[in-house]
């Protein structure tokens, strides 16, 4: 098991960071806008654009978009895209990209509503979204709070999960057509969890498995549980690390960060988790 230190902030101005070569970093700012620590925003697309996805604020209801023919060198190479207006201020913004002609932009509202919007990056136009049935948090506050998680597989299939208003995670999978902008729902609202359950993450490997990593508050400390999800059936719940998670209800709901997954081009999954060190101190650790 590998450890790193990471430290922490919140910005209200998105910032890019751009590795030109191995030993070559730069930092710019882009625009307005936050990112949160676990949902995928940053998207690169076939046909060498660059896409940022984000709130404009933390009590704003606007999903702002940013794109950029190639690298960029300076914010200024970032054209903004008409904004989307939501029904509510927005908690979490997640992105997934099918690796043809759209991406799944997947937003979650104060009012409870849970949004996937197709993006066409041939013509930069949000279309209809996919409303969601159930309720996603609607409660306490917001910065950190990240509570939908989705990817595209090989196959072009959506998976998708989220955090909903009884704190279970909750996981549904569809097909889309671009063509008549319908999504078919193969799994709708899988529960994966057994309960105090938040801050859902997934990822999907090259075999079409899932693995899906969320909060659990069963135990005192929290821990970091894991699940795969093979052909839309579910695995056995597995304890990701004994290590104790950083949780914050200071605000009224477990706010701060979850899980954070990626999957490499060898099939393996990689993982970060916020750990406690102590009461002033908080350290990310690496897991694979």
């Amino acid at each position: 098991m590998k450890r790193v230190w990471i430290f922490f902030t919140i910005v209200i101005a998105i910032s890019i960071q751009v590795t030109l070569a191995a030993t070559a970093v730069t930092n710019f700012a882009v625009n307005t806008g936050y990112v949160d620590v676990v949902p995928r925003q940053l998207i690169r697309t076939n046909n060498d654009k660059l896409y940022i996805f984000a709130a404009k604020a933390q009590y704003s209801n606007i999903l702002r978009t940013y794109s950029t023919q190639g690298l960029p060198n300076t914010g200024n190479d970032f054209s903004v895209i008409p904004d989307k207006i939501m029904s509510a201020n927005i908690i979490s913004v997640d992105a997934t990209y099918d690796g043809a002609g759209t991406i799944f932009v997947s937003v979650n509202t104060q009012d409870g509503k849970i949004n996937i919007i197709p993006f066409d990056i041939n013509t930069n136009i949000y279309k209809t979204a996919k409303l969601l049935p159930s309720s996603g948090i609607v409660s306490g506050d917001y910065i950190g709070t990240s509570g939908i998680s989705s990817m595209v597989d090989t196959t072009g299939k959506l998976h998708f999960a989220f955090w909903n208003n009884t704190n279970h995670i909750l996981y549904s999978s569809f097909t889309y057509d671009s063509t008549s902008n319908v999504f078919t729902t193969i799994t709708n609202n899988l529960q994966v969890d057994s309960g105090s359950a938040n801050h859902p993450s997934l990822v999907v490997d090259r075999n079409n498995v899932v693995t899906l990593a969320w909060v659990s508050e069963l135990t005192s400390p929290a821990k970091i549980l894991t699940r795969s999800i093979t052909n839309e059936t579910l695995g056995v719940v597995l304890l990701a690390s004994t290590s104790p998670v950083w949780t914050s209800t200071s605000a009224g709901i477990n706010i701060d960060q979850g899980p954070s997954l990626v999957v490499d081009k060898n099939n393996v999954v990689h993982m970060l988790i916020c750990k406690i060190l102590t009461l002033l101190a908080i350290m990310v650790e690496y897991i694979t």
